[in-house]
C-alpha cells in the first residue's frame, strides 16, 4: 500500500478514536525511533503528551488493518528539544501547530488526500477549518477533536433559584454572588486556574472586551507589536476573576478537567470547563447537569478613543474562543 494512503487511512483511524474515546491527558518518555515509512517498518506515530491515546489508536489501526503501528509516546518538555519527529504521522496538541512548523518538524498535507471524500473538509467546523488546521496559507494537520470552554451549571440548583445561564460576565457574577450567599455545594463557582490554565482563563473572559468593530489587533499594537496586557479590557477581565474567587482557597489550582470532576460531583453549583470522559464505575452526576455558552458582554473597549461603547444592537455579545487543548 502506498505511504500516502497509509497516512490517510491512519487519520481516519485517528478521527473514529477521537469521536468514541476524547483526548485524555498523560505524558510518557520518548522511546527509540525507526526508520519511517521503510519497507519493512511499520507505520510509525509520534503522540505528543497522551500515552493513553497513542495506545487506543494502535489498537483501532490493528483492529482495522490487521497490521501493527509503531507509536512512540513523547512528553511537551522532548518535543521543544526535538530536531526532528521520525514518524509518518504525528498527534500533538492544537496550540503547537505554528512552533512545529516553524521548526520544520511537520509539513503540509498533500492536497489529494485533503479532497479525499471520507474526509470532507467541508463539514468541518469554519473556526476549525480556516484558523487552526492552516498556518499560513496551507493546511498543516486534521483536527481530532476541539474542546471549548462553556458554562457547566446544575439546572435543579438554578431552578430552585429562579435563575437563567450568565449571557455576559456581569451576568456570570451576578449568579456566583447569588449561589454564594446562598451556600450552594462546597464552592459557587470554580474555573481552570492551575499552572498553565488561568492565563487561559483571562483571556477567555477578556474577549468579549477586546473585539471592538474598529479594532484591527485586540492582543497587539498593530503598529509597535507592544502587547496590550495592561489595556482595560483585560484590566477588567482580571478584576472580574479574582472577584468571581473571592475568599476561595487558593491551595488547588483546577485543570478543566479537575474542574468537571468537581460539578460533576456535586462541589460546585456552576464551573467553565467542558465534559472528560469518565473513567469506568464513575457515580452518576450529583445532579442535572446543563451547558450553555462562554458568557460575552455588552460592553466593549475602544483603543482608538480610549473609551467603553455599548455594543449596537444586533451585535453578538459572544465571542468565540480558539481551542486550547485539541489534538
Amino acid at each position: 500500500m502506498p505511504l500516502a494512503s497509509s497516512i490517510w487511512r491512519l487519520c481516519a483511524a485517528l478521527l473514529l478514536v477521537a469521536a468514541c474515546g476524547g483526548c485524555p491527558t498523560s505524558t510518557a518518555p520518548s522511546v527509540p525511533a525507526t526508520t519511517p515509512g521503510s519497507a519493512a517498518a511499520p507505520l510509525s506515530l509520534v503522540v505528543v503528551g497522551d500515552a493513553p491515546l497513542g495506545e487506543a489508536i494502535a489498537r483501532a489501526w490493528q483492529s482495522e488493518t490487521e497490521e501493527n503501528l509503531d507509536v512512540k509516546n513523547v512528553s511537551l518538555e522532548d518535543l521543544a528539544k526535538a530536531s526532528r519527529l521520525p514518524a509518518d504521522v504525528v498527534v500533538f496538541p492544537s496550540g503547537q501547530v505554528g512552533q512545529l512548523v516553524e521548526r520544520e518538524l511537520i509539513r503540509p498535507l498533500d492536497a489529494e488526500g485533503l479532497a479525499k471524500a471520507g474526509f470532507n473538509r467541508p463539514d468541518v467546523f469554519d473556526q476549525v477549518r480556516l484558523r487552526e488546521m492552516v498556518w499560513g496559507n496551507q493546511t498543516v494537520a486534521v483536527p481530532l477533536g476541539s474542546p471549548r470552554l462553556l458554562v457547566v451549571y446544575r439546572r435543579d440548583v438554578f431552578e430552585e433559584l429562579s435563575l437563567a445561564p450568565p449571557q455576559t460576565w456581569k451576568e456570570y457574577q451576578s449568579i456566583a454572588d447569588r449561589l454564594a450567599e446562598g451556600g450552594k455545594e462546597d464552592r459557587a463557582v470554580i474555573e481552570p486556574l492551575a499552572d498553565g490554565w488561568a492565563g487561559q482563563m483571562l483571556l477567555a473572559r477578556a474577549a468579549a472586551y477586546l473585539t471592538h468593530r474598529d479594532q484591527v489587533s485586540p492582543l497587539f499594537d498593530y503598529q509597535t507589536l507592544a502587547p496590550l496586557i495592561t489595556s482595560p479590557p483585560i484590566v477588567r477581565a482580571l478584576e472580574e476573576l479574582v472577584a468571581a474567587h473571592k475568599g476561595q482557597s487558593a491551595a488547588r489550582r483546577l485543570t478543566p478537567a479537575d474542574a468537571w470532576a468537581e460539578i460533576h460531583s456535586g462541589q460546585a453549583a456552576m464551573a467553565i470547563t467542558w465534559p472528560v470522559p469518565a473513567p469506568e464505575n464513575t457515580p452518576a452526576p450529583a445532579g442535572p447537569l446543563s451547558f450553555g455558552m462562554l458568557p460575552g458582554g455588552s460592553d466593549v473597549y475602544n483603543v482608538s478613543r480610549s473609551r467603553w461603547d455599548r455594543r449596537e444592537d444586533g451585535d453578538e455579545t459572544h465571542v468565540p474562543v480558539f481551542p486550547i487543548a485539541g489534538r
